[in-house]
């Protein structure tokens, strides 16, 4: 069964985001799950470790009206980003879900530049209300089809207007206009409209943008597939995880993939199973 997958280091902004994770598992009809990682200098403590980290997990997904999920919690050693990594590569996580603390944090963007799946990173405070305007900041739309595709698909979860944003450092190509035309001939979506804008990068030009309008959620493409694995969108990324307030939306993904998932990604499956992996819950 495909799930949403949580990363917690048991902190009020890992766990803020427990209530719509649980939300959007419901809405997709996925298995909710946790992961609680651990460094090496634990090992020797590992079974009054793990114990307390599960319990600790299960108080969470009962803290709420969501118990009925079904539940699973992993516990792994090393850091998160290499756990969600393997997560997302093993198991059939749909979306990752974590919380975001507006800096340049390296766990946070660890996660979003290494899941194999899309990443939700939201902040403490926001998201209070179902989110209406979500933008997709792109340079290359022309490529990026599939990855539109998962962004109408998440927006339309919240029935949210779509605003598909092409930011240019020397003006507008005709030859990309012409593609996402089509584009948005083929997602027949009357929530869905194409806006440009001139600007040196992505960041820069989400942040014109906002001097006029504020989104609810932002979403880009992440670094699963051919030109996206660059220095700059590494670079943009981290920029990206800094902007305060700021739920984002890391659209990773193989856009070769033909069997989809509810997000319209399909991860590897790889049949192995980890020793730290405890599951827990209705099932």
């Amino acid at each position: 069964m495909k799930s949403i997958l949580v990363p917690t280091d048991f902190s009020p902004v890992a766990n803020y985001v427990l209530p719509l994770a649980k939300k959007l598992a419901h809405k997709e009809n996925l298995r909710f799950a946790m992961v609680h990682s651990y460094d090496g200098n634990h090992t020797s403590l590992l079974p009054s470790y793990r114990d307390f980290a599960v319990h600790k997990m299960n108080e969470l997904i009962q803290s709420d009206h969501h118990a009925h999920l079904s539940q699973r919690c992993y516990v792994r050693e090393g850091s998160m980003g290499n756990c969600v990594e393997h997560l997302t590569k093993e198991q059939p996580v749909s979306l990752v879900v974590m919380g975001k603390n507006g800096a340049e944090e390296n766990t946070e963007f660890e996660i979003a530049f290494r899941s194999a799946c899309p990443v939700l990173a939201v902040p403490e405070g926001a998201l209070k209300n179902t989110p209406s305007h979500i933008v997709y900041i792109t340079d290359h739309a022309g490529e990026e089809k599939y990855f539109i595709e998962v962004a109408a698909h998440f927006s339309s979860l919240f029935n949210a207007h779509l605003t598909l944003l092409n930011i240019h450092d020397k003006g507008i190509d005709e030859k990309n206009i012409d593609k996402m035309r089509d584009i948005l001939l083929e997602l027949n979506n009357d929530k869905i409209s194409n806006e440009y804008i001139t600007a040196g990068n992505l960041v820069e030009g989400l942040t014109k943008y906002m001097q006029f309008k504020k989104p609810d959620i932002v979403a880009v493409a992440g670094t699963t597939g051919s030109w996206l694995f660059n220095s700059k969108r590494k670079q943009y990324l981290r920029q990206l995880l800094a902007y305060p307030d700021l739920p984002l939306l890391f659209i990773n993904g193989d856009s070769k993939k033909t069997n989809v998932s509810p997000f319209k990604v399909t991860n590897h499956e790889t049949g192995k199973k980890s020793i730290q992996d405890y599951s827990f819950g209705r099932q």
